[in-house]
């Protein structure tokens, strides 16, 4: 049995996966052919004209074009998945404290309600949803994922499920690759490394076909031992916090 935060989580692990490996079998003549085919659909359109000078190099240089598919590609999916399990931390937090008022009251116990929240809301349970949001926020929050990660635990009282140094090792290294695409100017970056065991696997325009796969399909493994651990992590807090007193939302 699993929660509905981890069957979304799941759902989009399977689109980010699809993503990452449907790219690895772009070619250059795919790019070049679908740029003839934009210009020819936006004949009629002013975007044309601003989009014109890309859609030429399109044509002339379709090696470029390529590499800028499978670098969004990698980036939109490291994106996409990290922001996927952080929800999914919030997420079965959020569902826990929702189902079970022993949580509830291990959390309310250090917060300070505030005495406007009681006038405006016209029902308890709505200051509570409130206060539940400020403690998902507050127990899932870190800058890599082995932060976030053991705060949940420590939160949602797990002790039993553990993952392993060399994995939360290259999550964390995915997290600080995140960090770098978010605030840096991605057309300056020219690698992307992440650790894998006692290595590290690197992005790069200059890889070819086969060597890009390897990339995506490492990712893609990397993806999948996580969410071992995610389901373990979520199927230990359904059964510690049961369904008991849930909240009217």
């Amino acid at each position: 049995m699993f929660s509905a935060c981890m069957a979304r989580l799941v759902f989009l692990l399977a689109g980010i996966r699809l993503n990452l490996l449907l790219s690895s079998e772009f070619t250059e003549a795919n790019c070049k052919e679908w740029g003839l085919n934009v210009s020819d659909a936006l004949q009629s359109h002013q975007v044309l004209e601003k989009v014109a000078p890309i859609l030429g190099r399109l044509e002339k240089e379709p090696e470029f074009a390529l590499e800028y598919l499978r670098w969004s590609f990698v980036s939109q999916g490291i994106i996409a998945f990290t922001s996927g399990v952080e929800f999914f931390l919030q997420d079965i937090v959020k569902l826990c404290l929702i189902r079970n008022s022993n949580l509830r009251r291990k959390g309310f116990a250090d917060l300070s309600i505030s005495a406007l929240d009681l006038e405006e809301m016209p029902t308890l349970d709505e200051v509570k949803l409130k206060y539940i949001e400020i403690l998902a926020n507050q127990h899932t929050s870190g800058k890599l994922f082995s932060h976030k990660y053991k705060k949940s635990k420590q939160f949602l009282g797990i002790r039993d499920t553990n993952i392993d140094e060399s994995l939360c090792a290259s999550l964390d290294s995915i997290w600080e690759v995140r960090n770098q695409i978010a605030h840096e100017n991605q057309a300056a970056m020219a690698e992307l490394k992440i650790k894998l065991g006692n290595g590290l696997i690197k992005y790069s325009g200059s890889l070819n076909k086969s060597q890009y796969q390897q990339f995506t399909i490492h990712m893609c493994t990397v993806f999948d031992d996580a969410v071992v651990h995610l389901e373990e992590l979520d199927k230990r807090s359904l059964e510690i916090w049961p369904a008991k007193d849930f909240l009217r939302i």
